[in-house]
């Protein structure tokens, strides 16, 4: 069996992709998502030995990279935090006792089970 022109693969499920990535990562990281599927798919699509599923694998590779993009936010938030400390204490701001409690004791915790280093 012969693949169709990538093309084709994309005016048939490109808008089934954004919905199922729209559906995992939420509206504001869906197209990113969408982007780095297409590109994966492109890159991968000429060394396809069958084309019995293509929809499948579609949908498989949009999975991955939503699951990519959330480890990266979930990453990216503890680092925000862990940043926004120490910019905090380096800048020299002085926060309201509890706020500077909870910051203090959410990098505890986040250090606690491995999350900072």
């Amino acid at each position: 069996m012969s693949l169709p022109p990538f093309q084709w693969l994309l005016d048939e499920h490109a808008s089934g992709l954004r919905r199922f990535l729209v559906g995992y990562v939420g509206w504001a990281e869906a197209d990113d998502c969408l982007q780095d599927t297409l590109l994966a798919a492109s890159e991968a699509y000429p060394g396809l030995r069958h084309g019995s599923n293509l929809r499948g694998w579609l949908f498989t590779i949009a999975r991955r990279k939503a699951l990519d993009c959330l480890r990266r936010r979930a990453r990216d938030a503890v680092l925000g935090l862990a940043l926004d400390s120490i910019g905090i204490e380096a800048a020299g701001i002085r926060l309201r006792p509890g706020i500077a409690t909870f910051v203090a004791g959410g990098m505890r915790k986040m250090r606690f089970h491995g999350h900072l280093c």
